[in-house]
């Protein structure tokens, strides 16, 4: 991952300070030309009306500093005030490029982009060049152990195209004569249109491809478990934003038009008031959280989401199954509860332990939510493991209801089987663990909550009170989780890189529906 990262920014660089005839910034129109060069099946594309501009951010946020030292001393090139857009592709089955399309409005001489690499290299390079549909490509070859093998390149008009992907960059030329690319992808141009502004940076996210790519960095056993969750939505328009302390993308994300998509779910429940994340305990390592407008309605179209994927069908059997050994009427039950948050949370389980996760449950009615729970236990056989709870000062019971999590969450949720409660204030307590869930409530009742944490706290203060989904990490504290998820060479990168889990306060997300898209705000 690391190692792609520098790939990209080094392209960025080394195209843009061979543009000697760029002196003036100038914006990029509201319809970038460059887009329509720009292949179908982009994973990523990031666009910017002037790439100086976005290394000088990236050199003063702080959070992603580590990731290019140089940043500050090459965004102080004039060189580099040039619009431009790069998207990611995949070119084999775990292979990922980087296309890379640059306004110019001259001719330049290839061996000059040669010079230049070689010079920020220090390896020599061999140019070739071949006709492709009437253009001319040149193609760059390094010395073996140089920071990139070959570059492709062509000058089609006024652009500048390049990639280390030859095919790429003939895909790029081919698309001269193709309608433009809000054509060939209608939600892009629905995102351009959704937006309040033009100029700046922007990166559009092909939220169907994304679990793909980055299940391409994890193990099989994490992939799997990730593309679980590849139907989230269609595409995604965030704008980049930055200061000394972060960075944050924001925009509206389309879920498209199935009733598969995860976002389709919140395009028809209001933004709710949401205090679960408040109550966790201090020291929580990460949380996700779904507001529930309303109850029925989220039920109904979380099991069209899941639909007949395995998922769904063990969700559809687990909650038959319940139905029959404690009578209960699913959707009519929690709809009378009117349960309105749900919450998968790793919290300290205790001063050495490892994070574990817990479900948090929150319930407009109180007292429905006591007599349900007692008539489901009354007609379940429960059997659990014999564990100790005498030192639990919480009054925990075993669950009558199997994988409760499961039936209100789908898949991510069902982490936690929840075989264990407990009831505070209008908060249900699942955990596989009662002494867990005593540490929560003992952490609530002492008022070491995560709203104390000053770090949460400015996070929190950036979104609105009201939102469908808010999620919370702290890197430094998933940093063994994260390692086990990823594969071997990404886990020795970052242990090369260990400030980069600490650079990284923290990152916290959002999404809110509106006018049938689903705006999504995300911080670090």
């Amino acid at each position: 991952m690391g190692y792609h990262l520098y790939r990209l920014i080094f392209l960025i660089v080394a195209t843009m300070l061979l543009f000697p005839s760029c002196r003036q910034e100038t914006a990029a129109p509201p319809d970038n030309p460059a887009l329509n060069l720009i292949p179908s099946d982009a994973v990523l594309i990031l666009e910017s009306d002037t790439l100086a501009n976005f290394l000088g951010a990236l050199n003063h946020a702080e959070p992603l500093s580590l990731l290019l030292p140089q940043a500050g001393e090459l965004a102080g090139e004039s060189l580099l005030r040039r619009a431009g857009v790069v998207s990611y592709h995949q070119t084999f089955r775990d292979s990922y490029q980087y296309l890379m399309i640059l306004t110019t409005p001259d001719r330049d001489n290839p061996a000059d982009y040669q010079r230049m690499v070689e010079r920020l290299t220090g390896k020599t390079g061999r140019r070739t060049e071949r006709k492709y549909s009437g253009e001319i490509i040149y193609r760059i070859d390094f010395e073996r152990d140089a920071p990139i093998s070959s570059l492709s390149l062509t000058i089609l008009n006024r652009f500048l195209i390049l990639s280390p992907s030859p095919i790429l960059v003939e895909n790029a030329i081919r698309l001269q004569a193709e309608p433009p690319l809000k054509e060939r992808i209608p939600a892009i141009g629905k995102l351009t249109r959704l937006r309040d502004h033009s100029g700046g940076s922007r990166l559009l996210v092909n939220l169907e491809s994304v679990p793909k790519l980055v299940g391409s960095w994890l193990t099989s056993k994490s992939d799997q478990s990730l593309r679980r969750f590849n139907r989230y939505g269609e595409w995604a328009g965030l704008d980049l934003t930055y200061t000394s302390q972060s960075v944050v993308l924001n925009g509206p994300a389309l879920p498209g038009d199935t009733v598969n998509s995860y976002l389709n779910i919140f395009t028809r429940q209001k933004p709710v008031m949401m205090t679960t994340a408040r109550n966790l305990p201090i020291g929580t390592a990460a949380f996700l959280s779904v507001g529930i407008d309303q109850p029925e309605t989220y039920l109904k179209l979380l099991s069209d989401c899941l639909g007949g994927r395995s998922t769904g069908v063990e969700r559809q059997r687990v909650i038959a199954r319940n139905e029959k050994q404690t009578s209960m009427r699913f959707v009519e039950d929690w709809k009378e509860i009117g349960f309105n948050e749900l919450t998968l949370a790793w919290i300290p389980a205790d001063s050495a332990g490892p994070d574990q996760p817990v479900v948090v449950v929150a319930a407009r009615n109180r007292s429905k939510l006591f007599s349900l729970l007692e008539k489901w236990n009354s007609k379940a056989e429960i059997s659990h493991p014999q564990i100790d709870t005498s030192l639990c000062q919480a009054e925990c019971q075993p669950m009558a209801i199997e994988r409760l999590p499961l039936m209100l969450g789908g898949g991510w949720f069902d982490q936690v089987q929840g075989s264990w409660y407990a009831i505070s204030d209008n908060l249900l307590i699942l955990a596989d663990n009662p002494q867990l869930i005593d540490q929560f409530i003992r952490h609530r009742n002492e008022n070491r909550v995560l709203i104390t944490d000053p770090l949460f706290l400015v996070m929190s203060e950036r979104f609105p009170s009201r939102s469908n989904l808010t999620g919370y990490v702290v890197p430094s504290r998933v940093r063994k989780m994260v390692k086990e998820m990823l594969k071997p060479e990404l886990v020795r990168w970052l242990d090369m890189n260990p400030e980069l889990f600490e650079n990284i306060g923290a990152i916290s997300f959002q999404a809110n529906s509106r006018d049938g898209s689903v705006n999504h705000d995300l911080a670090l």
